[in-house]
């Protein structure tokens, strides 16, 4: 729980999650059918095989294995997969800096027309 929730008053702008998407699908998709693939080649051992809770095991193994590998290769992979899927839209760089953005909205904020409402008179 080390995410912070935003203020109402100073919401953050939401990250580019097409991008962030994709990377996952890719990752997912391509890493999963070649563990898939890749365990199937090889049979259950006749001695020593954990039984379900070594399946269960491996399956967790897996998911953390196509993680780490769909992180590790975004950059080189999914990314250039990306820029040929999506080549037509523009998509801002997640890596860019959003303060600069924050304070120019906050500056431009309409100002109010009339003046602010004075106190209520207490009837004495």
């Amino acid at each position: 729980m080390s995410e912070s929730i935003p203020s109402v008053g100073n919401p953050t702008p939401a990250p580019p999650v097409l991008p962030d998407a994709f990377d996952q699908f890719v990752g997912d998709t391509f890493f999963r059918q070649m563990l898939k693939s890749m365990r199937s080649g090889s049979g259950k051992p006749a001695f020593l095989h954990g039984g379900q809770a070594e399946e269960i095991f491996q399956s967790q193994l897996d998911e953390v294995i196509i993680t780490d590998l769909a992180q590790a290769t975004k950059d080189s992979f999914s990314a250039e997969l990306f820029k040929q899927q999506f080549q037509k839209h523009q998509f801002p760089d997640p890596t860019e800096s959003t303060t600069a953005q924050s304070t120019d909205a906050d500056s431009n904020a309409a100002k109010p027309d009339s003046p602010p409402l004075a106190p209520a008179a207490a009837n004495t």
